[in-house]
């Protein structure tokens, strides 16, 4: 099946984006795996089903496979990107009290570290999730008072500008 998966993730391009632009990819998976002997029926029926997929399918298969070519992450590499990005985001979150701007990659990462923590549940440390927590919420709440100083702002110059007259 392995060995297949080049072909498989070609037909589903060739699907998606029509025959013309994939075909040179067709034929390097084709050569580069003779010895997979699927025959050309078998590829028609392949190619026949990838046609009948909706678009939303199409892209579902698609990721699928890319995840099954590229393999994925072992759980400890993900438990330690999702740890970093927790700290990171809390780092940021605290920074964000001085300097709004950093509110918006502290959104980020900690929201990162609870996806990866919701996907997967127990790779976040109990401390490293209440970080994640906190520099949500603070981002958040950053986010909030931004926003509403903003629009003080602009009432305060338009009711300048008005008394100026």
């Amino acid at each position: 099946m392995q060995k297949l998966l080049p072909l498989l993730t070609a037909f589903l391009c060739m699907g998606l984006f029509g025959r013309a632009s994939f075909t040179p990819v067709l034929k390097n998976t084709t050569s580069a795996h003779q010895n997979d002997s699927i025959s050309t029926l078998q590829q028609s029926m392949l190619l026949n089903y990838i046609h009948s997929l909706s678009l939303k399918e199409k892209l579902r298969l698609y990721r699928n496979l890319r995840k099954i070519q590229h393999g994925k992450i072992d759980d400890k590499a993900l438990a330690e990107i999702a740890n970093h990005n927790a700290q990171l985001g809390y780092a940021f979150a605290l920074t964000g009290i001085v300097l709004f701007y950093f509110f918006i990659p502290s959104f980020i990462l900690s929201a990162r570290a609870l996806k990866l923590e919701k996907e997967h549940p127990g790779l976040l440390t109990a401390k490293n999730l209440r970080r994640a927590r906190f520099a949500k919420a603070m981002s958040v709440t950053g986010f909030i008072i931004v926003v509403i100083c903003a629009f003080l702002l602009v009432i305060f110059l338009s009711n300048l500008a008005l008394s100026c007259r």
